[in-house]
C-alpha cells in the first residue's frame, strides 16, 4: 500500500492495494471522537472522517488496519479515470481522447473527438481539462435551459455550474438554475432531461403530477433518462 503524503495535505489520500488505485477524501469533524471510513455509494468515493486532534501517522495507521475492508469494498467499484494524457472520457455521449503537447502559453481545444491540451508541463492537464469541461457544459445547459424556458413562457435569471454531490441540478424561486459540471460526462439526452427538470420548476416548485406533465412536454422520454441517472449516475463521478 502506498499513501501519498502530499495529497493528504490537500485533504485526500491516494493509495495502492494490489492493482487497485483508491482515492480517500478526508473530512475533519470536530465533533467526531474517532477515525471512521465509509463508502458513498452514489459517487464511488471513500470518505475518512477524522477528529480535529488526529495526527497524520494515526490516520495512516488506521488506513493500514482497514486494508481488508478497503480491498473488499473497492474491488466492486468502478475505477476512476483521471483527466490526464492518453485517457478517454465521454463528453455528452461522445468519447474524447485527452492529448497533451508542449506550448509556452496554455490552451485547450476540442476537435475530431480529441481534447488537445497544450502547455508548459503535463502537470497542468487535469486542471485545464476540467476548466474546459465546466465551460463546455455551462454553454450547453445555458442554451438548452433558455430554449426550454422560452417554450413555457418563463425566463431564467441566472445559471451556475457547481461541483455538487447530491443533486444534478437545482432551481430557486427567483429563477436561478444550477447544474453539476459532471453532467458533461452524461449522454446528451440525459443532460437535456436534467435541464427540462429544472426549467419545469420555474412553474411548479414541487414534484406534483403537474410538474411531471411539464417535464414530459419538454422531454417526452424523461422517464428513461431519469432511470438511467438513478441506476448509472455514479459513473459520472469516476472521471476526474
Amino acid at each position: 500500500m502506498v499513501i501519498g503524503r502530499s495529497a493528504m495535505n490537500r485533504q485526500d489520500i491516494t493509495l495502492q492495494i494490489s492493482d487497485l488505485s483508491i482515492n480517500i477524501q478526508v473530512r475533519e469533524n470536530p465533533r467526531s471522537k474517532r477515525l471512521s471510513l465509509r463508502l458513498h455509494p452514489s459517487q464511488n468515493v471513500i470518505y475518512l472522517t477524522r477528529p480535529s486532534h488526529a495526527m497524520p501517522h494515526e490516520i495512516m495507521a488506521f488506513i493500514e488496519k482497514s486494508r481488508g475492508w478497503l480491498l473488499k469494498v473497492c474491488s466492486h467499484l468502478e475505477q476512476n479515470t483521471p483527466l490526464v494524457q492518453g485517457n478517454q472520457i465521454p463528453i455528452l455521449g461522445v468519447p474524447h481522447l485527452i492529448r497533451y503537447s508542449y506550448q509556452e502559453s496554455p490552451s485547450v481545444t476540442a476537435d475530431n473527438q480529441v481534447i488537445e491540451v497544450k502547455g508548459f508541463d503535463p502537470i497542468i492537464v487535469p486542471g485545464l481539462t476540467k476548466d474546459w469541461l465546466r465551460s463546455h457544459i455551462y454553454k450547453y445547459v445555458t442554451e438548452t435551459s433558455q430554449k426550454f424556458a422560452a417554450q413555457i413562457g418563463k425566463q431564467v435569471t441566472s445559471i451556475n455550474i457547481k461541483d455538487t454531490s447530491s443533486r444534478w441540478g437545482s432551481c430557486s424561486r427567483d429563477g436561478n438554475l444550477a447544474y453539476s459540471w459532471r453532467l458533461v460526462f452524461a449522454g446528451l439526452e440525459v443532460a437535456e432531461y436534467v435541464c427540462a427538470h429544472e426549467v419545469a420548476h420555474l412553474i411548479e416548485m414541487n414534484h406534483s403530477p403537474a410538474f411531471w406533465s411539464i417535464v414530459k412536454d419538454l422531454c417526452p422520454q424523461f422517464k428513461h433518462h431519469r432511470r438511467w441517472l438513478k441506476e448509472h449516475g455514479k459513473i459520472l463521478f469516476t472521471y476526474g
